[in-house]
This record gives C-alpha cells, structure tokens and sequence, in this order.
C-alpha cells in the first residue's frame, strides 16, 4: 500500500485570486520606501521590521523575486517531480506570481520651482529593458534609460522568433508574457495654488504621470551615421535564463530603432512631433496630491488580471487615490508584447505648476 502524502491542487479550483482595487499606497515621509509586500530591490530572504499599533517591532521574511532561473527550475520540478501537466504548471506560477522581472530605477535632483515661467510639460523620465530580457541591451545603460527616442513612426515589427533568438530562451516564449507592472514614485507638486478646496486632496491637481509604451523596429534605425550599433555583442541573457550556455552574444538594441506607440509620433506638414494632449490620460498612472509641499511616495500596481469599469464606482476610488479612472482596466499590462519597453513620463500643465521628482522606479513582471 502507497503510503506517501497525496498532495491536493487548490488552485485547480481558485485558478485566479480575488482581487479588489489596484492598490495605490500612498507614503507621507520622505525616507519612505514601499511596502514589504512590494518588490524591493533585493531578490532574497532578507528580513523587514514592522511597527504594531503599540510600538513593538516583529520581523518577517522579505518577498521573495525569482530570478528566470528559479523559476524554469520550479517549474521544471512540478512538471517531472510532481508529474503535472504543464498547463496546470502554468496555472500554479501565475497564481503563486512567481516570476522573473526586472528593476528600473532613476534619481534626480529637486529642482527649484521656476514660478513665473513656463515648465518642462511632458518630462520623459525613463525606460525600462524590453520585456521577456533580464538586463538593458546597450553598452551604455544610462543612456538607454534616461534618453527620449527619435520621433519616427514605427514601420515594421520583429517577429516573436526574433525576440526568442536574442534571449536564448531555452523554453518558447508567448507574444503577451507580462503579468504586472509596479511604478513608484517619490513627489509632490510646487506646494501651493489651485482651488483652495482642492489641497490636500487629488482633485484639481496638474502634475501627473503617464506610462509610455516603445518597440523595436525591425527596418529601423537613423541611417549611417548611427551613434548606436546594431552589432556589438551586449549583455548576454543565455546563463541567465538557464541554457548552460553563455558563449552565444546577443546584439544591442539600438536607440535609433526604438519607435513610440504611446505618446504616438504625428506629422503636421513638415513638422513632426509627439501628441501630448491638454488633459491627463484615462489611464494616467498617478497624479501628485495638490498644493502639497511634502514628497509623497505613492506605489501603483497595474496587472493583467485587473479589471475594473471606468464607469463603476471603482473606478471611482481609483480616482479619488489621484489615479486614471481607466488605469485598472488590466489592458496596457495584457497588451504589452514581447520585446515592448515600457517608459515613464511626469506631466505638467499651466503656468506656475511644477512636478518635482525625487525618484521614479518602474517593476515589470513576466511569465516564461
């Protein structure tokens, strides 16, 4: 008679986790980092001391970030230790979120708000690696994150065999892997102005911040006297992604082939140039609170599980957090494709308005 433990699969009844809300997590102190439950910028068992109501401190174990090895391995586990079938693998890591990601992180000085004069409006704050590669394809990182594109138009998109080949993935990769994306960012406005009504409060606030969207051109690049090169080896993602193999160079990704999805490139007769429209976006990530003089960290999580109406009353409370009411529609994370980056923008509109950014960190998550 088998004695061994047979092991139930509650998650073939709960395939997905209740949800309510996206959270925004809001922070008032300006040493203040997110939440324990948030992706930190170690992936290890390190531990977090909390605060109870009464003072005390406890200790409990930080979230842990797999890296693209720990998770072919776990899953390689539960396919031939467990012997499930990889549908149900599948099913099991994307209810336990365990998945690679990578972290961008950008710091800039606090500038003096320059009242009387008219602000930088649409201020691109960074970039982050193509989605599904585990590092920045370019020789100089700095430069890939913290530098806008070229307004050209995209032509022509790389296929998903493309994006597989400069992985060196050893297992295939689906054309829609991203899972979650987490922005946090450290700000406030100029301190002062608007309604009277409004301080305080996420009503009547113009300082914002948007999420951006690039692809890589197959056909692009700015011609032949390109800055970037298109055939310098870079950042190999084979060891890291668990092939054994690290001998095989993966080619940079070119700035100058980087193209803009969102804001979208329009031609105007001659003048070409990028849409930014008067108005925050439906779907803008976070707005600062209004005539507030105190940096704020705020931590906004976008999954592709979300969905919420932007005509319900969720919606609703998304809005009175200082977030787009269509930010929980789970659509920009379930559209982002493989090889996509994603970018962060800091709006402002109107004389005497300045966003000032202390930090800005932008998370991304996807299944292999």
């Amino acid at each position: 008679m088998d004695n061994r433990p047979q092991f139930p699969l509650p998650i073939l009844r709960h395939p997905f986790p209740a949800r309510g809300p996206p959270p925004v997590i809001p922070t008032d102190d300006t040493d203040a980092t997110p939440e324990a439950s948030q992706p930190t910028a170690n992936s290890t068992d390190d531990p977090v001391t909390e605060s109870d109501d009464m003072g005390s401190s406890t200790s409990r174990p930080a979230h842990f970030q797999p890296s693209a090895l720990d998770v072919l391995v776990t899953k390689a586990m539960l396919a031939k230790g467990v012997k499930l079938p990889i549908e149900v693998v599948d099913l099991v890591v994307d209810f336990a979120e365990y998945w690679p990601h990578t972290r961008t992180h950008v710091e800039r000085p606090s500038r003096p708000n320059r009242f009387g004069t008219r602000p930088d409006e649409n201020n691109f704050l960074l970039r982050t690696p193509p989605v599904g590669f585990l590092g920045v394809p370019h020789s100089d990182p700095e430069r890939y994150t913290r530098e806008p594109v070229k307004m050209l138009r995209l032509s022509d998109e790389h296929p998903v065999e493309q994006f597989q080949k400069w992985i060196g993935s050893p297992v295939p990769l689906v054309q829609h892997p991203c899972r979650k994306v987490v922005f946090t960012i450290k700000s406030r406005d100029q301190g002062w102005g608007g309604d009277s009504r409004d301080h305080g409060t996420y009503h009547g606030s113009w300082t914002w911040f948007e999420a951006g969207l690039e692809r890589v051109d197959a056909s692009g690049d700015c011609g032949d006297h390109c800055p970037d090169t298109t055939d310098q080896p870079a950042q190999d993602q084979t060891q890291a992604q668990g092939s054994g193999s690290s001998s095989r160079p993966r080619p940079e990704i070119s700035l100058c082939a980087l193209r803009s999805i969102r804001p979208e490139v329009n031609c105007d007769g001659e003048r070409t140039h990028f849409d930014f429209p008067l108005n925050p976006a439906d779907d803008k990530v976070q707005c600062n609170m209004t005539a507030h003089n105190e940096y704020i960290t705020h931590v906004v999580e976008w999954r592709a599980t979300d969905n919420i109406d932007p005509k319900s009353a969720e919606a609703d409370e998304l809005e009175k957090m200082g977030r787009g009411r269509a930010s929980g529609t789970g659509e920009f994370v379930r559209n982002l494709k493989l090889g996509d980056t994603v970018t962060l923008w800091a709006k402002t509109r109107f004389q005497g308005w300045a966003n000032n950014v202390e930090s800005a960190t932008v998370d991304v998550y996807w299944a292999i």
